[in-house]
């Protein structure tokens, strides 16, 4: 359940963006919320640590948040939702 908002957060990021005054407007809460997303994948993967640990959890679920937090990384790395 943890992991819900960071995959809304992720599609969020991933879907593409128009271009237009209005955009750059937005572009800096979209900043925002991908760094809030990239701390929220961090803290996924923090808390599932002691689950996989326990093998309560296989280790195969560190890929969720991973692949999830890589996603949020690259988009505002290297594809920034303004255009410069």
């Amino acid at each position: 359940m943890i992991e819900a908002p960071l995959a809304f957060v992720t599609l969020v990021q991933l879907m593409p963006r128009g271009d237009g005054a209005v955009e750059f407007d937005a572009a800096q809460e979209f900043a925002l919320l991908s760094n809030l997303g990239m701390g929220w994948a961090m803290l996924c993967l923090v808390l599932t640590l002691p689950f996989v640990r326990t093998r309560t959890l296989r280790p195969w679920w560190y890929a969720l948040p991973l692949a999830m937090l890589l996603a949020l990384a690259a988009r505002l790395l290297f594809f920034p939702p303004y255009g410069s």
